[in-house]
């Protein structure tokens, strides 16, 4: 490629002042201009309608068809005609600031592959680079968008509740827009400097990706004639893997009940100033985790004191509406009435076809008598429907991470858990060389179109770091109070910061416990393959984990889970059988003991069992009986699809009834459960060790899993009549492909495992 001259500063700063008559210049040059259209490949859902903010500047597609876009395509900026310019292929005769490739394979591997470059020249501002190749992304990629876009909205979209939590979502992300404009100094229209900061500088790149990516694919949509993009409406769709969760925070209740509890706090913080506070502050402590109905806190005025942790409340609900809630609430009526005996109370709030918990729950564990045992029994099921059910809402994944014996070898695998509808997946290399504190230039991750971060949070950071998370329940809704009024940061613009920024897996943890917006519940690991040496001993620093929630996150080098040193006490929930075959796994459970009770699965437990323990649930039962065979890639590909149904073998209370549900296993399929049919659970693997970590490779399979299970698709049936699947295969029977950033030898799999010789150590970072 030759080399092209670089533009001049002051072209730089021309570029967003296009010429007077600009637009009349040329009837080929397309701007990103925003309009509404027929909603023809986009979701006809009414969202709010936000004002449409102009393009950063004109975009030139000469010959490109937006309709029909090439594989390939480069962009640089025209001086001549201050335009973003874009081209099929790559840029021969000038120096492109990105280029990017976008091959749809989804109807033969089950993903689709993106890989994104920009320009290593340090003259060309780092966010006018990760704009053009937003630019390209948005336009490569723009039907694969909408079709996700549309799955995504109409699968989480299905009540009228649910549509008015999404209009206080798109307000929050609205104030989110303008929040991040300020803080990063991106001010539309104007050369504005980058903020001094590092952090904010990486996530103003992150938000020139985005905005360049709203522009590339408006491009194609006014070509189309179909409903442009606002950057709210992006930002959804960048957040949509915490969406269920969102739509809990932000529901109609949960919002009147979070300025009470934020307006009652600010009293009382005044209160103390006047040293008038002491016993308040112990009641308000107490409250503020206090799982009371969100219909009994909007009809009492009670005081702080009469709610504190010794108050015990049982719903009413309408046995028309609820049935099955209104007679478990009469139950537990009757047992309170029995006892004054008890656990602490969970949350109480309805949602659809819910599992309602109470204070008053007797202990599943202490029945002793043929009726208390069916009772037992009856609760221990509805438990088991509640949590599946609220796993289908807001649950995401498995995950692994395992030495294998001697220290051969450092595997990682992880699994996502999610509606499939979602099921058009991309593949995505960034190789984006921003500045002196970026770290990791280059990101592989399992993503979504339109999406710039992971949303199934699996990377894979060229700075020898791989981080993956599972989500946490919050089975206490009360948590959401503490969830800060105002403008935040969306959580991919953090998680991408961090990505980009860290050197070693503690400096990703302290990054991320830095920024805690509360809009993101998860049990995070970061795997340092730097730190690893095969058949040495295991050192520090080599794993640590992170967990968050709202007004709380914690972090600790947990590597002494992968050491083979029998029981470990490392101040976790499970400790006691951590280390026992030298792994770590992650399935939507809390382990640091503060974070388990504030979220209630630790209330949860003592009130239902072992279902929510961290150490004894169903898939930490899977991980420990298979872990120890895990001793290759092909081991760890095996584990990850797992699912035995209707014959796993389960101990201890509800083990009965776990086996009869196929959401248990380490890949969940509830569309194959008869009290669910549910077209939801694991939707695809991914798999690394230390050779694959060493050349940026990975494994990856899409789709349901169908080793012991039949292969899933949409025409099996009238089971999911009018379930969204727009541009998604009909049948999932894909199998393992090893991806690369260079692309070309994808469908092999290159089982290195004992021929470490093959993988030349990692260059210090």
């Amino acid at each position: 490629m030759k080399a092209a001259p670089r533009t001049t500063k002051m072209a730089h700063q021309q570029r967003f002042r296009p010429r007077p008559g600009a637009m009349q210049r040329s009837r080929s040059t397309l701007f990103a201009t925003l309009a509404l259209g027929s909603p023809f490949i986009f979701p006809v859902l009414q969202l709010p309608h936000f004002v449409r903010a102009q393009s950063r500047f004109a975009i030139d597609l000469g010959d490109v068809d937006p309709k029909k876009p090439p594989e390939e395509a480069s962009a640089f900026f025209n001086p001549t005609t201050q335009q973003l310019q874009v081209q099929a292929g790559e840029a021969h005769d000038v120096a492109p600031w990105a280029h990017a490739s976008f091959k749809d394979s989804l109807e033969k591997t089950g993903w689709t592959e993106l890989r994104v470059k920009t320009s290593t020249d340090g003259g060309i501002p780092a966010d006018l680079k990760m704009y053009a190749a937003g630019v390209l992304e948005g336009l490569l990629s723009a039907v694969r968008i909408s079709q996700f876009f549309s799955n995504a909205l109409r699968t989480i979209i299905r009540t009228e509740d649910g549509g008015k939590a999404l209009k206080n979502v798109m307000n929050m992300l609205q104030d989110a827009n303008l929040f991040v404009q300020k803080k990063t100094n991106f001010l539309p229209g104007k050369d504005a400097p980058p903020s001094p900061d590092p952090y904010w500088k990486q996530v103003r790149y992150v938000y020139a990706q985005v905005r360049g990516l709203r522009d590339g694919y408006n491009l194609a949509a006014a070509a189309h004639g179909v409903k442009e993009l606002s950057m709210a409406e992006l930002l959804l769709l960048n957040s949509h893997g915490e969406l269920g969760e969102l739509l809990e925070a932000y529901s109609p209740n949960r919002a009147i009940a979070r300025r009470r509890f934020q307006a009652a706090t600010a009293v009382f913080l005044q209160e103390k100033a006047t040293g008038d506070a002491v016993e308040m502050r112990d009641a308000n402590q107490k409250r503020a985790f206090l799982a009371t109905s969100s219909k009994e806190r909007q009809q009492s005025d009670e005081s702080s004191a009469s709610r504190s942790s010794s108050t015990r409340s049982v719903q009413q609900y309408d046995a028309k509406e609820f049935p099955f809630l209104a007679a478990i609430a009469e139950h537990e009526r009757e047992r309170a009435a029995k006892s004054s005996a008890g656990f602490s109370p969970l949350v109480h709030d309805v949602e659809e076809s819910s599992f309602l918990s109470s204070s008053s729950a007797p202990s599943t564990r202490s029945t002793t008598t043929t009726s208390s045992t069916k009772d037992a029994a009856s609760t221990a099921a509805l438990a088991d429907k509640f949590w599946e059910r609220k796993l289908a809402r807001t649950g995401h994944c498995s995950a692994l991470v395992r030495i294998t014996p001697d220290n051969k070898d450092l595997l990682v695998g992880h699994t996502t858990w999610d509606d499939y509808a979602k099921m058009t997946r991309v593949f995505k290399y960034y190789d984006f060389p921003l500045d002196r504190w970026t770290a990791s230039s280059v990101v592989g991750m399992s993503s979504y179109p339109g999406c710039v971060s992971s949303t199934d949070e699996f990377y894979l950071l060229s700075a020898g770091i791989v981080l993956g998370d599972t989500s946490l329940e919050v089975l206490n809704a009360e948590v959401y109070d503490r969830i800060p009024e105002g403008p935040k940061l969306p959580s991919f613009f953090h998680v991408m910061a961090a990505n980009r920024m860290a050197r070693t897996a503690g400096h990703w943890a302290a990054l991320l416990t830095e920024n805690n917006n509360g809009l993101k519940n998860a049990q995070w690991f970061a795997v340092d393959y730097n730190r690893f040496v095969p058949k040495a001993d295991v050192p520090t620093n080599l794993l640590w984990v992170v967990e968050t929630m709202p007004g709380l996150s914690e972090k600790k080098d947990l590597s002494s889970r992968l050491m083979d040193a029998g029981e470990v006490a490392d101040g976790t929930a499970s400790s006691s059988s951590a280390s026992q075959g030298q792994y770590f796994a992650s399935f939507n459970r809390p382990i640091f003991p503060e974070i388990r009770q504030r979220l209630g699965h630790q209330d949860a437990e003592n009130s239902y069992g072992i279902l929510y323990s961290a150490d004894r649930n169903p898939r930490a039962q899977i991980f420990a009986n298979w872990v120890t065979q895990v001793e290759t890639l092909r081991d760890m590909r095996m584990l990850l699809r797992e699912n035995n149904y209707p014959n796993e073998k389960f101990l201890g209370q509800g083990a009965a009834t776990w086996s009869l549900h196929p959401g248990h296993a380490i890949a969940a399929r509830l569309d194959l459960d008869p009290g669910l049919l549910n077209p939801n659970g694991a939707i695809d693997a991914k798999a690394v060790n230390y050779c694959l970590v060493q050349k940026m490779q990975m494994q990856v399979i899409s789709g349901p899993s169908h080793v012991k299970q039949p292969v899933f698709a949409w025409s099996q049936g009238s089971a999911f009549p009018g379930w969204p699947h727009l541009g998604l295969p009909d049948k999932y029977d894909f199998h393992w492909r090893q991806v690369s950033i260079a692309g070309d030898k994808e469908d092999e799999l290159h089982d290195f495992d004992d021929s470490q010789s093959k993988c030349s150590p990692r260059a210090p970072v």
